[in-house]
């Protein structure tokens, strides 16, 4: 990732935090699949990070060498975790960057009970999530709301923005110590306790 992008401060830290190599890729390498995936092969990368869009372009073939893959940043693709979750750790992220890049992860597993979907998973330590309604009621189990994040992640506000602040970052109707996250995503919670990513409540897009 950009290092103008939160994604990056994972990338780095979880790399040097474990004692790893950390190769920085040359743009025109990301851009072309098959010099990127020369590179994985030649370096014998064990751990990579990878938007799901970018990921199916990719062949399975040249990824000996990986160990673990991390998806994030959009919704993953079941079909692609299938693909490359074998014999290897295949993980779905997620996180807005008002709450210090990760908020919860799913680690893949090819008996998965879920049809069609990949959860985001559980909230990582420290962290909590809410699936609110509009009256920031808790939702029951199966039920789509808006969710909402807690924890030392969170950040405090947007700089110099007091009224964007103020409407994302509320006080818990929980704890009023603590200030929750409004993500405008919706989602609902799994059976398992995994949770599932639905979609945007409005009609923000990525370019």
């Amino acid at each position: 990732a950009s290092f103008s992008f939160d994604a990056s401060a994972s990338e780095i830290f979880m790399a040097l935090f474990s004692g790893a190599s950390l190769l920085i890729t040359p743009e025109n390498l990301r851009n072309d699949a098959v010099l990127f995936e020369n590179f994985i092969q030649q370096n014998k990368v064990t751990v990579l990070t990878l938007p799901p869009s970018y990921l199916s372009q990719l062949s399975e073939s040249n990824f000996a060498y990986v160990k673990s893959i991390v998806t994030a940043g959009e919704p993953a693709i079941k079909k692609d975790a299938l693909r490359f979750g074998k014999g290897r750790n295949y993980f779905n992220a997620y996180g807005p960057t008002e709450t210090s890049v990760c908020a919860s992860i799913y680690k893949f597993h090819e008996n998965s009970p879920q049809e069609g979907i990949l959860p985001i998973g559980k909230p990582i330590q420290n962290i909590t999530i809410h699936i609110l309604d509009a009256y920031l009621n808790l939702l029951p189990i199966g039920s789509t709301g808006e969710l909402y994040v807690g924890g030392i992640g969170v950040a405090k506000g947007y700089l110099n923005n007091k009224n964007l602040t103020d409407e994302k970052f509320i006080v818990s109707p929980f704890d009023k110590t603590v200030k929750l996250y409004k993500t405008g995503d919706l989602a609902r919670y799994l059976p398992d306790g995994n949770i599932e990513f639905i979609g945007r409540i409005d009609d923000q897009i990525k370019v």
